[in-house]
C-alpha cells in the first residue's frame, strides 16, 4: 500500500511540474521549463511525454543535443510516435545532423506523415518544416493542405468578431492562364 501510494504521489508531483514547465514555456522562459519538465521525467521516468516536453524547452533554449537525446527517450519508451520523431528530425535539421540515423528516421518520418494523411488526421510536421525537408512535393501538398483544412475548421468554430458587421469575400473568378498569382505567408512568428 506505501509503494502504491508513493507511486501515486510521484506521478501527481510529475503531473504538477508538468503544469508548470508549460506555463513557463508559454512565457518564454525556457531554462526553468526545462527544469520542471527533467523533475518530471525523474519522477516518472517511463512517462514519454515527460521526456518530449523536455525536448521541446531545451530545443526553445537551444540546447539542440541535449533536446534531440531527450527526443529520443521518449521515442524508446513510445516507439513510432509521430510527434516526439516530427521533433526530433526537426532538431537535427537545426543542428545539421546527418549521421547515419537520419536516413532511417526520415523514412519512419514520412510513412507517419503518409499514415496520418491517409488517416484523415494532421500530422505533426509543420508545413514550413516539411519544405526544407527532401520529400517528394505530392507529400509536401498534402500536408500543406492538411494545415489548411484544421486552420479553416478552427476558423470556422470562431465567433466573428464583429457579429454586426458583414465581412463579405469577393466572387470566385476563374484566372487567365497568364495572370500571376499573388500569395501571402501568414504566421505568427515572422
Amino acid at each position: 500500500a506505501a509503494a502504491a501510494q508513493a507511486a501515486a504521489g510521484a506521478s501527481q508531483l510529475a503531473a504538477a511540474y508538468t503544469n508548470m514547465g508549460g506555463a513557463l514555456r508559454s512565457l518564454g522562459r525556457s531554462a526553468e521549463a526545462a527544469a520542471c519538465y527533467a523533475h518530471a521525467a525523474a519522477l516518472q521516468p517511463a512517462w514519454p511525454e515527460a521526456h518530449a516536453n523536455l525536448g521541446a524547452a531545451l530545443k526553445d533554449g537551444g540546447r539542440h543535443d541535449e533536446a534531440a537525446t531527450a527526443y529520443r527517450a521518449a521515442l524508446a519508451l513510445r516507439p513510432g510516435w509521430g510527434d516526439a520523431l516530427a521533433q526530433l528530425v526537426h532538431t537535427l535539421q537545426c543542428v545539421c545532423e546527418w549521421g547515419p540515423e537520419r536516413e532511417a528516421l526520415d523514412a519512419a518520418l514520412v510513412a507517419a506523415v503518409r499514415a496520418d494523411l491517409a488517416a484523415g488526421r494532421t500530422p505533426p510536421v509543420q508545413p514550413f518544416h516539411a519544405m526544407s525537408y527532401a520529400w517528394p512535393a505530392d507529400l509536401v501538398v498534402g500536408l500543406a493542405s492538411a494545415y489548411a483544412r484544421a486552420a479553416a475548421a478552427a476558423a470556422v468554430a470562431l465567433p466573428p468578431p464583429f457579429p454586426d458587421v458583414a465581412l463579405p469575400h469577393p466572387p470566385r473568378a476563374p484566372l487567365p492562364p497568364t495572370t500571376r498569382l499573388r500569395i501571402a505567408f501568414v504566421s505568427s512568428d515572422l
